[in-house]
């Protein structure tokens, strides 16, 4: 009997070892699938190279999880466009996290800066495609009724072009242009990053911050106040840019403005009466 006893209490402890065992020997093989799979490659590259730099760049590993944040730098002459592969995105500074062996491509476009003369007069402007749209890269300054220079000064119309009252807007654009929409200017932002990158890019170097990005050359331009009882008729040249657009409500229209010294960014504003004079842009 005590034979017996001990003869079960031998094959149930051989049994709990051999599971043990069996557990360890299954845990290591997890372990050692999972150790095979946990680091992954990311590779970074820059489409065309001519057009930028990316940082870092080529291909490396990391494990599983890991955040990488990577930048893209423009070429002079380039624009950066967006992320695609690993990432979708049109902020030059994002975060990746590595999931898989993966390619994350920084995407740039050629700037396209051609030139424009308007035979009504003669003057060129420099003009640029962004977002499928071409832009004049410079104010308008075509003498029309119901336009002024800034401060009444020709210096002014030369640099920052004419300011311009509503209705002399809507028709001051040569045939083939016009003037530019809201949808226009919001095409324009996301074309560049979106809002609160956009301004710096579009703002001509050295306004502030401005870099000019995209060669639209965004300047300060001012305006011109329709108040009969104002002290000063004119005001905000270099600081802030207003440009109409042919939206309307009522008495007023819309315009955008940047007033990089408050806010930086381009801002919409419903409530400009159309007798004050501000700049235009306009766009094909």
């Amino acid at each position: 009997m005590m034979s017996t006893v001990r003869r079960s209490v031998a094959k149930k402890r051989t049994a709990v070892w051999g599971g043990l065992i069996a557990a360890v020997f299954v845990a290591s093989l997890f372990i050692a699938c999972d150790r095979g799979v946990t680091t992954f490659k990311l590779t970074i590259e820059a489409a065309p190279e001519t057009g930028g730099t990316v940082e870092p760049q080529g291909a490396a590993t990391h494990n599983v999880g890991t955040e990488v944040k990577v930048t893209a730098t423009a070429n002079e002459g380039y624009r950066f466009t967006g992320w695609s592969g690993a990432a979708t995105d049109k902020t030059p500074s994002i975060t990746v996290m590595v999931r898989s062996n993966q390619t994350l491509t920084a995407n740039f476009e050629k700037n396209i800066i051609d030139n424009f003369t308007d035979s009504r007069d003669g003057k060129t402007y420099r003009t640029v495609k962004i977002g499928g749209k071409t832009w004049m890269a410079e104010n308008l300054n075509h003498a029309t009724g119901n336009s002024w220079c800034y401060g009444d000064n020709e210096d002014n119309c030369q640099k920052y072009g004419r300011l311009y009252d509503w209705s002399a807007a809507m028709s001051a654009c040569p045939d083939g242009w016009r003037l530019s929409t809201d949808n226009d200017w919001e095409d324009l932002i996301l074309s560049v990053g979106g809002h609160g990158v956009a301004s710096a890019k579009l703002r001509e170097a050295g306004w502030y911050d401005g870099t000019d990005e995209f060669g639209f050359s965004a300047m300060g331009g001012g305006y011109r106040d329709s108040r009969p009882n104002v002290i000063f008729s004119f005001g905000g040249i270099t600081n802030f840019g207003v440009w109409w657009t042919s939206v309307e409500s009522g008495s007023h229209a819309h315009y955008w403005e940047i007033w990089p010294s408050h806010s930086g960014d381009f801002v919409q504003t419903r409530g400009r009466t159309k007798n004050d004079g501000v700049s235009v842009r306009c766009v094909r």
